[in-house]
């Protein structure tokens, strides 16, 4: 990660650039440079499901190249999705999509979402 980058990301957590460093390290040796590295700040989502002890990731711009002058993707992403048990380095299920964008995506319950109770 680009100093200023990383800077921006501190700022934005309120942590200090330090804290910021240290725990991208220690993200990076849990998940290892391939997964690490398909994480991005903005558009990738992770949420724990608690009925069953796991952690969803989805990964949008996951293999997409940027040209940083314009912004602008220079190759299409590859997003993945992700669901990990609880402590594992290692997913139970990945899902990548091939030559599409997406902004962000999270799990839903189908029977929660039309059920008639409020919560």
């Amino acid at each position: 990660m680009r100093t200023g980058s990383l800077t921006r990301a501190a700022a934005a957590c309120s942590m200090s650039i330090g804290s910021a460093s240290r725990l991208l390290g220690k993200m990076r040796e849990t998940f290892g440079d391939d997964l690490f590295d398909r994480n991005s700040p903005v558009t990738s989502l992770t949420e724990y499901q608690a009925d069953k002890d796991s952690v969803f990731v989805y990964s949008a711009t996951a293999g997409a190249n940027f040209d940083l002058s314009t912004g602008a993707f220079t190759s299409a992403p590859n997003p993945f999705i992700n669901e990990f048990k609880w402590g594992a380095k290692e997913p139970s299920v990945e899902i990548q999509l091939k030559n599409c964008t997406g902004y962000q995506a999270w799990p839903f319950s189908v029977q929660k979402a039309l059920s008639q109770e409020a919560k």
